[in-house]
């Protein structure tokens, strides 16, 4: 089962209990799957989707708010590979009584019917469209939730709402269907707390604080690399000098700590300074070593540039 299903499967448990509410849900559940045809010169009302959660949804929306039952059924679909499409089709008195109750008269069912005031309305709005036309990506490969639309219209009414419940989103079209898509990790977990996924908030924050841990540790190690790099480097560097140095008698004229450091060093390439403060005797703190190793290099540029 994908993550997507699952998250539809536990936001369709969250059900709405206002009458607004229900009809805010219903409204987006019917414009984006709902089929409107004129039979006999009144509407006929059929559902159609994917989505065994939208269903059921749609199914006790439809039978708290407005007291209509009907039996589903499904069909395949071969633009979906075969997969079912369960079809719930209202008789002509039930789909005019629904349309006329969520302000979708008059052939808007694909549009916008109207803006809610309560943040309760809005969250039962975008429970709705993203039951019958969202998907989410597994928080293992990405962030991302999208909402696929027909109408620019509907497109543009989804990316205010999501706005003001304090969700960014943008739009984009892809083969001719707008699409209104959510790609930050914080927004798409306070989208799934908006649709109450409980559950997929909880995988998702683990999924990024363990993503959080393993960036720590990349960097960290990242920075050990360079630092070990940058050591052996300086280290190299240091003895080519005295040993060019030594090539030219110049050991013997040094003072004798610094002719044992740099003798240390010769043989201790890739040594850090503090391991080579250790093999001091007596021992030296790596200050210590590093203002010695100072005096050496000094030593080792006058021997090369005697002019200066």
């Amino acid at each position: 089962m994908s993550f997507a299903v699952e998250v539809k499967q536990e936001v369709a448990g969250t059900f709405a209990h206002r009458v607004c509410c229900m009809e805010a849900e219903l409204q987006a559940i019917t414009a984006a799957a709902g089929n409107l045809s004129i039979v006999e010169g009144a509407p006929r009302l059929t559902y159609r989707t994917a989505n065994i959660a939208c269903a059921k949804e749609t199914l006790l929306l439809l039978k708290r708010r407005f007291g209509i039952v009907t039996t589903p059924y499904y069909v395949r679909n071969e633009r979906l590979g075969g997969r079912r499409e369960y079809v719930l089709q209202l008789a002509q008195e039930d789909s005019g009584r629904v349309l006329g109750a969520l302000q979708l008269t008059g052939g808007r069912v694909a549009g916008v019917g109207r803006m809610y005031r309560r943040v309760c309305c809005r969250r039962a709005f975008i429970r709705g469209a993203f039951l019958a036309a969202g998907t989410i990506t597994d928080p293992e490969r990405g962030y991302r939730a999208e909402f696929v639309l027909d109408s620019a219209e509907r497109a543009a009414f989804l990316i205010r709402l999501l706005a003001l419940c304090d969700v960014p989103a943008l739009g984009a079209v892809r083969r001719g269907q707008h699409v209104v898509y959510v790609g930050q990790g914080e927004a798409v977990s306070t989208l799934l707390r908006l649709l109450g996924a409980s559950r997929a908030v909880l995988h998702l924050e683990n999924v990024r604080a363990l993503s959080a841990v393993r960036q720590q540790a990349n960097r960290a190690t990242n920075f050990d690399q360079a630092n070990l790099s940058r050591q052996l480097s300086a280290g190299q560097q240091q003895a080519d000098a005295i040993e060019a140095l030594s090539l030219n008698g110049g050991l013997a004229s040094m003072p004798k700590d610094l002719a044992e450091l740099a003798r240390l060093r010769l043989v201790n390439r890739d040594a850090t300074l503090e391991q080579l403060g250790a093999m001091l005797n007596p021992p030296l703190s790596k200050s210590g070593v590093q203002h010695r190793m100072r005096r050496v290099m000094q030593f080792a540029a006058q021997a090369q540039n005697p002019a200066e």
